[in-house]
């Protein structure tokens, strides 16, 4: 269990930089923060526990 659960967060790590791989390009509208880091984590990670 524990290394299914570690694969599933690595491979939604992999997927938030593949999917947008401008993240760190800092702009007006990202406003780079670490709750905006934190959201788009979370999305990843939520399609990966509920599709598995």
């Amino acid at each position: 269990m524990k290394d299914l659960v570690k694969n599933i967060i690595y491979s939604a790590i992999r997927n938030l930089f593949e999917n947008n791989n401008d993240f760190f390009a800092f702009s007006s509208e990202t406003n780079m923060t670490e709750w905006n880091l934190s959201h788009h984590l979370a999305i990843e990670l939520i399609e990966k526990f509920i599709k598995n």
